[in-house]
């Protein structure tokens, strides 16, 4: 397939940002010359594009990367930090599910807590017993 001349890029970004973003916002800073060939050659087999661009546009197109870099960068601190605060969260979450059944334990074999948890099981069990009115 022949080469258009247009400049191309493939952008991969790993935020939220998208492709055709990232390559509007670079081609946007390149300013691309295309030579072409009259001679008799050049219509038999024409040749691919040249692309000249100049040192301004260069610097502009680096520093350019460089910010989206630093964005991209900063985007994925932001995704790691709610990473670990939603891994806190589920083993703040287990913490004290465990707690609540360590405590539980220990309570239950307390000999007064038994034998009061005893007392209200046979109360429920002799209400259910009881004919309803």
């Amino acid at each position: 397939m022949e080469s258009t001349g247009a400049a191309t890029l493939d952008a991969t970004p790993l935020t939220p940002v998208s492709p055709s973003t990232v390559i509007n916002k670079i081609s946007s800073k390149l300013r691309v010359t295309v030579f072409t060939s009259t001679n008799k050659r050049a219509k038999k087999d024409p040749p691919s594009p040249i692309k000249v661009v100049d040192t301004i546009s260069m610097e502009l197109l680096l520093e350019e990367i460089r910010v989206l870099k630093l964005y991209m960068e900063d985007t994925n601190k932001q995704l790691q930090i709610l990473d670990d605060k939603w891994s806190l969260v589920e083993n703040r979450d287990s913490c004290v599910e465990r707690r609540v059944e360590v405590l539980e334990d220990s309570v239950a074999s307390i000999p007064s807590v038994q034998s009061k948890v005893t007392m209200l099981k046979k109360h429920a069990e002799d209400r259910e017993k009881r004919p309803k009115k």
